[in-house]
């Protein structure tokens, strides 16, 4: 079965608060965050994945890049749903 043909991954980014927010994934996750205009990933310590625990990242144009990236690392090759929610405050 090719990339195309597989059910998209879901990748949830609940957005905490205005430049914050938290990515949630079946086997791991990670903390997003803005700084100097750009998105920053640091995936979790107890992440499931061995490869990706503990890895960071800075320079992300957009939530939906650093999550991608989060789960990209993770191995998910195929397609993925990225869906964002806002924290009601």
């Amino acid at each position: 079965m090719s990339a195309s043909e597989r059910q998209p991954v879901v990748v949830h980014v609940d957005i905490v608060e205005p430049g914050r927010a938290l990515v949630t994934l079946s086997n791991g996750g990670a903390r997003l965050g803005l700084s100097e205009g750009k998105y920053w990933a640091d995936i979790y310590e107890d992440s499931d994945v061995e490869a990706a625990a503990g890895r960071y990242k800075e320079g992300f144009a957009t939530y939906d890049a650093a999550a991608r990236w989060v789960a990209r690392t993770h191995g998910y090759d195929g397609p993925l749903d990225i869906q964002k929610k806002r924290d009601p405050k």
